[in-house]
């Protein structure tokens, strides 16, 4: 269960999204709101009056991604973490760190690699996303941290792909990725979209990327992946083609 409630403006969650270069649609899908919803709150003036589960669905995406609101003194605002500095999940705050972890690493990968990584079904327990592009990987795991590990553990002692190299791994209370899927071409929507990503500074580069950047990167990806991220009711296990 989330451990906290944080409170915000609707000025304070425009500008929040803004410095995720997030649309509405995508924080939609990213908490499991409706658009309109998203849309409502962020034209309320002042504090967002919404019940717990919204205000902490929004906060905690928004934390995933390095950025976090700020209320005291009178005063207001949001902040990104760029450094990469212990954050309230990694235990400098908070509770306990849970049992379960988001793991995101790198490496080189063939085309054969991507179809033994991605299928064909998730190991139990853990939910993926995956962008390879170019002979490179980046890959986000969610779950519990021993089935995380065990995973992480068989792909990085299988040639000829890697070496990998792990760009975070934290503690988590709730999930950003549902489902198994990959990106992988360049004609894909959610491909074509990051590729123009100033992140990216006009190539796919993850040994480049921070880790809140590459965090962030994902969460773009699979937002707008075509047919939004894997749902109930949808094959959570596709993997589109070149």
């Amino acid at each position: 269960m989330p451990y906290r409630t944080i409170g915000f403006s609707g000025e304070q969650l425009r500008a929040a999204r803004a410095l995720a270069r997030l649309e509405q649609a995508d924080l939609a899908r990213l908490t499991r709101l409706s658009v309109e919803t998203i849309k409502r709150l962020e034209n309320i003036r002042g504090q967002v009056n919404a019940n717990v589960r919204t205000l902490n669905a929004i906060s905690e995406a928004f934390e995933a991604l390095g950025i976090r609101f700020e209320s005291e003194s009178g005063a207001e605002g949001v902040w990104r973490r760029v450094a990469d500095e212990p954050s309230a999940r990694d235990g400098a705050a908070g509770p306990s760190p849970t049992n379960r972890q988001r793991l995101i690493y790198r490496g080189s990968v063939t085309a054969a690699g991507i179809a033994r990584l991605m299928s064909p079904r998730p190991p139990e327990g853990l939910s993926g996303f995956a962008l390879a592009l170019d002979g490179q990987l980046l890959h986000v795991l969610e779950g519990p941290r021993e089935a995380v590990q065990r995973y992480y553990g068989g792909v990085a002692s299988l040639p000829p792909d890697g070496p990998f190299t792990v760009v975070s791994s934290e503690p988590i209370l709730a999930n950003l990725f549902d489902g198994w899927d990959v990106c992988l071409s360049r004609d894909d929507p959610a491909m074509a979209a990051l590729l123009e990503d100033s992140t990216l500074g006009g190539g796919f580069q993850p040994a480049r990327l921070t880790p809140v950047e590459a965090l962030g990167l994902l969460v773009r990806a699979s937002a707008r992946r075509t047919g939004a991220p894997s749902r109930p009711g949808r094959d959570p296990h596709r993997v589109s083609s070149a």
